[in-house]
């Protein structure tokens, strides 16, 4: 039996992950982002942490850099488990961050269970403030700025959509008023 952590800002994704995990008799906690895994790891040591990588507050890269920086917090295992944005970017992130493990929603219950016990079988690893470099934080940033930019490029076209959609509408209006 492992102490297990699921950090997700969606409440839907943690349940499932509890939900799959409960059934191998495993001690869970969850946490909304970042922030809040930070103060529960070091009030309590964690065998596991799964977490999604983007988040308010602190995101999962941020979660894990802390973590692996601080030698007063009991190192615990990582697995990432995110609908993420430039899947190799990411993974290679991670890497990065020291974190080998990276899984992509929508999960595949069985292979995740499988992940789990054989992240829990692995050692646990040491702290190392040099997984924390200016690089990766630059990496980081870079990855999280792209997908802003294409989300923002999306909102756009869907708003120029939407004012044609108006504009249709308005002559039709005009058209039956007439």
């Amino acid at each position: 039996m492992a102490n297990i952590l699921i950090v997700d800002d969606h409440p839907d994704n943690r349940n499932l992950l509890l939900s799959l995990l409960r059934y191998g008799g495993h001690e869970l906690s969850e946490a909304a982002d970042g922030a809040e895994a930070l103060a529960l790891v070091r009030r309590e040591r964690f065998d596991l942490v799964v977490t999604d990588v983007l988040m308010p507050r602190v995101d999962g890269y941020e979660l894990v850099r802390r973590l692996r920086a601080d030698t007063q917090v009991a190192q615990p295992r990582i697995i990432f488990v995110t609908a993420t944005y430039f899947e190799d970017e990411a993974a290679t992130l991670a890497r990065a961050c020291g974190v080998r493990h990276f899984m992509l929603k929508p999960i595949e219950p069985q292979t995740f269970l499988d992940l789990v016990a054989a992240v829990l079988a692995e050692p646990v690893p040491a702290a190392d403030v040099s997984q924390a470099s200016e690089q990766v934080v630059d990496e980081h940033l870079r990855l999280l700025t792209d997908k802003l930019h294409r989300h923002v490029a999306q909102l756009e076209q869907l708003n120029r959509e939407l004012d044609q959609r108006v504009a249709e509408r308005t002559r039709e209006l005009q058209a039956a008023n007439r």
